[in-house]
């Protein structure tokens, strides 16, 4: 009798095996359609900043900042960017525009009017400088799963900074690791 056990165990296994594949295929395709970025074909172009949102929970939270890196490379002092992050103020301190390229390059620009500034021991003052200056930062970019977004570039401690980003029609909302968000209006 141990030969008719044999046969119809080895039926079992084939069947459960055939039984497996669709199952495979299905799992693999609902892994990727979940998993599917909502970005793409989306983020490509030009953004301008208008409002940035964003609290100092701990010490050092705004130091791998992306948004505070380009402030602080446009000569504003570390509390002066977390200042303008945290109340929302950005009107005065310059246009920020983010450009994601369909070669998957990035671009964070900063450009402010910077006013005259008096030379030191002129009588009456004359003013020199001011005028626009611009800085910017290159790098790129991946979609990543649903609103993930992986910026590669050297900014603070770390050269990838996986963000989290949110279209809805021409508005881009960028959230960063540590809580700060932008917003953006598409411009192109």
């Amino acid at each position: 009798m141990p030969f008719l056990v044999r046969p119809y165990r080895r039926s079992r296994l084939v069947i459960a095996s055939a039984a497996g594949i669709p199952l495979t295929v299905l799992l693999v395709a609902a892994w990727w359609v979940f998993n599917a970025s909502l970005n793409k074909g989306k983020i490509e172009g030009k953004w301008s900043m208008f409002k940035t949102e964003g609290q100092l929970v701990r010490q050092g939270q705004f130091e791998d900042s992306i948004l505070v890196e380009l402030l602080r490379r446009q000569g504003l002092s570390q509390e002066d960017a977390e200042y303008h992050i945290q109340k929302g103020v950005w009107g005065g301190v310059g246009v920020l525009s983010l450009e994601f390229g369909k070669d998957m390059k990035l671009r964070f620009t900063v450009e402010t009017d910077l006013p005259p500034f008096p030379i030191p021991g002129t009588d009456p003052p004359i003013f020199h400088g001011g005028g626009r200056q611009s800085s910017s930062i290159a790098g790129t970019y991946s979609l990543g799963a649903r609103k993930d977004v992986m910026l590669k570039f050297d900014v603070g401690k770390y050269k990838d900074h996986v963000v989290k980003v949110a279209i809805d029609g021409d508005e881009l909302t960028m959230t960063e690791s540590n809580g700060i968000r932008m917003y953006f209006k598409k411009v192109e």
